[in-house]
């Protein structure tokens, strides 16, 4: 359940980075000297590796709820044991666990990139294989750090106006550097789009174009991101140029099939519509989970959650939409008794594979950070921003006749109530 330019958190596994003792070169175990982090090719590829599980890490769990709590796309259960109350309720401040550490993660997530893109030209790759192996890993980087600026910006400012302030603009690693004052948001957006073609052409000379169902990073990815940056900046051309690249690509395609799309959300089936899904595997490259969301205890079968869609977010979804199949799922839950069924979000219920036990449901899903869907979402709201409404409304029924409903032949105020909404049932 998104909205765009809402305060919006995405969670991170941190790479500790090495730091010296104060005795004797001492060094905590598990941590290198920042000299001896690209000695070998296998030091470039765990860095590069990393990179991918840090995108991973930025979805799903609390770095999903706490846009959707903000945004009042959910409500608590009586018993939420004030799990993000806060949130709800508006009351928190800055220092409060779901903004400052979004903000912090992110900056460790930067941080890491520009320690990374300092240190990779020590290393010499021997032939062509390493070479290869380099230049991904190098593309990887840029693509994460464009991804962390974009994320902050939408999260953190208002980007109205490219000369107000945005963020401070770290590009070097240097852990005495004392960064003062923000750079304005042309110069952070400057930044992302200069990340974005370094790593584009960099994985389209590897030959990694794109297909469906990426598990890595490839240049389609960055395209997508390019294309949501633009929409975030405000940048309406570009948005829907870049978005239309993929669109009219024929690579990537909208699903029609319920069952098909069910599996792709439900058991992470690979699918023509996905740009990326994250790799993931038990026991060390798992998800984070959405169990406030969906919760299942084996011993009572009973289910539970912390929040649950209101009703009218529940009534945008008609009854030729079969997403509402998808994304709900109405079930005994334990708040009450097991007395009477609610509709909870079923959008996660956990894939069979990344469970511990296959019968048991544990909401913990393979992200899917791009998908061809926003593209379309992208491409109508663009349109219709450039006055172009007879192409807004193309791109929002090829969307909309797709997942069972029928074209709208909406104008005006109306198309543009249409494309909002259209935007929330598909990303909720």
């Amino acid at each position: 359940m998104k909205k765009r330019n809402n305060f919006f958190w995405l969670c991170l596994v941190v790479l500790s980075l090495p730091f010296a003792s104060c005795q004797k070169d001492q060094f905590p175990e598990g941590a290198i000297a920042s000299g001896q982090s690209m000695q070998t090719i296998n030091d470039v590829e765990a860095w590069s590796w990393s990179f991918l599980s840090r995108l991973r890490s930025f979805h799903n769990g609390s770095y999903y709820t706490g846009p959707e709590i903000q945004c009042d796309m959910v409500i608590p259960a009586y018993n939420y044991g004030n799990r993000g109350g806060a949130m709800f309720s508006f009351s928190f401040l800055p220092s409060a666990d779901y903004p400052a550490d979004s903000y912090y993660y992110h900056y460790v997530a930067i941080t890491n990139v520009n320690f990374f893109l300092g240190k990779v030209g020590d290393y010499s790759a021997k032939d062509e294989k390493e070479e290869a192996i380099v230049k991904e890993a190098k593309a990887r980087a840029y693509f994460l750090r464009a991804f962390c600026y974009e994320r902050l910006l939408s999260l953190f400012c208002r980007t109205e106006d490219p000369s107000t302030p945005g963020l401070a603009l770290v590009t070097s690693y240097d852990p005495a550097q004392r960064v003062s004052g923000r750079a304005s948001q042309k110069e952070v957006y400057d930044l992302i789009f200069s990340d974005l073609r370094e790593s584009e052409t960099l994985l389209r000379g590897l030959g990694l174009d794109g297909k469906p169902s990426s598990s890595v990073v490839t240049a389609d990815a960055a395209v997508a991101l390019r294309a949501r940056a633009n929409l975030t900046k405000l940048d309406y051309s570009s948005a829907k140029e870049a978005a239309d690249q993929l669109i009219t690509g024929g690579k990537y395609v909208l699903e029609s099939d319920a069952s098909k799309l069910k599996k792709m959300w439900h058991d992470d089936a690979v699918s023509g519509e996905l740009i990326m899904m994250s790799f993931a595997k038990r026991p060390g490259e798992v998800p984070n989970s959405n169990s406030l969301f969906y919760a299942y205890s084996a011993a009572n079968k009973l289910y539970s959650a912390d929040w649950y869609p209101p009703q009218w977010v529940i009534d945008l979804y008609d009854a030729a939409d079969f997403r509402a199949g998808i994304y709900f799922d109405e079930q005994k839950v334990s708040g009450r008794g097991g007395k009477s069924k609610i509709k909870l979000i079923g959008k996660y219920p956990g894939a069979v594979d990344l469970r511990s036990d296959a019968s048991v449901p544990n909401a913990t899903n393979r992200p899917k950070p791009f998908r061809i869907a926003e593209q379309y979402l992208i491409a109508a709201e663009a349109y219709f921003k450039l006055g172009d409404e007879a192409t807004a409304k193309d791109r929002l029924n090829e969307l909309r006749v797709k997942r069972g409903l029928a074209a709208t032949t909406e104008s005006g105020d109306a198309l543009w109530q249409e494309i909002k909404s259209e935007r929330t049932r598909e990303l909720a």
